[in-house]
């Protein structure tokens, strides 16, 4: 199986055959992250012990005082290994996914990222993972009535839409150069983005910034996403190679978000 294993990063399609289905170590890209942190914690209590996150140094603008500690503290408690990862640093990406099978990806929309993304699939791809599942946008490929029009128009009108379109293309790719399987998660905005992010600027200012263009959003719970993630790591094999959207009841548009909003804070 070594030999086959080994095959299988030059040979095209081989990788089917020697599709190892265990998760191994897995490296999750943000630790602190909304989603990042929730596939994380259900890992470790789905009773899996082997789980690596990457935290940023950063400073974070938005997010409330002691929001990270009390994240870092959650993950150190549970038994998760916390590592150095910075998007904009290449030098952090063959550490952090060394010894790793399984990586769950979360990446924003950063300076050089076209240079940054396919660095780190070719790290993950020397580190011999097996196993890829990255967080993205909606994707037309969807045939469910309406999804695929919208997520045509957010891809053609919205920059972070259109970067992670390219980085998904290049995803895609590595099951013809590598062992490395994939499985991409499509999601809309998530419905705790504008109070985390934005929380301060609506308590105290009491505005609303908006990113959708006036387009109809399918917002998302995080944690829907976060399981979505987890079924498909915990079950990786009907999951290889597939896209998935992962959609809201149905769309809202910015000023019905606002309207509900101003009911909450009692302000206009």
């Amino acid at each position: 199986m070594p030999i086959l294993k080994n095959l299988a990063d030059v040979i095209p399609g081989l990788g089917k055959f020697t599709y190892d289905p265990s998760l191994g170590t897995v490296f999750v890209t943000s630790g602190t992250g909304l989603i990042g942190y929730r596939v994380a914690m259900m890992l470790i209590e789905a009773g899996h012990k082997d789980v690596r996150v990457g935290i940023w140094k950063g400073e974070r603008q938005g997010l409330a005082e002691g929001y990270v500690e009390k994240i870092l503290a959650k993950l150190t408690e549970s038994g998760a290994q916390l590592v150095d990862f910075d998007w904009a640093d290449d030098r952090d990406f063959a550490a952090a996914v060394k010894g790793c099978k399984t990586v769950f990806c979360t990446i924003p929309h950063i300076p050089h990222w076209s240079d940054m993304f396919p660095a780190f699939i070719r790290a993950c791809k020397d580190a011999k993972v097996e196993h890829f599942v990255k967080l993205s946008f909606l994707r037309s490929k969807h045939n469910f009535k309406g999804v695929a029009e919208i997520a045509r128009q957010y891809r053609d009108n919205v920059p972070f839409v259109s970067f992670h379109g390219v980085c998904d293309d290049l995803l895609e790719q590595t099951k013809n150069n590598s062992r490395m399987s994939h499985t991409i998660l499509c999601a809309s905005h998530l419905m705790a983005t504008p109070i985390l992010l934005q929380g301060n600027l609506l308590r105290e200012n009491h505005k609303f910034i908006t990113a959708s263009y006036g387009m109809g959003v399918n917002y998302v719970s995080p944690n829907d996403v976060a399981e979505a993630a987890v079924v498909v790591m915990l079950n990786m094999k009907p999951h290889r190679n597939q896209i998935y959207n992962i959609t809201g009841p149905r769309p809202v548009k910015d000023s019905q978000v606002a309207k509900m909003l101003s009911q909450v804070y009692g302000k206009d």
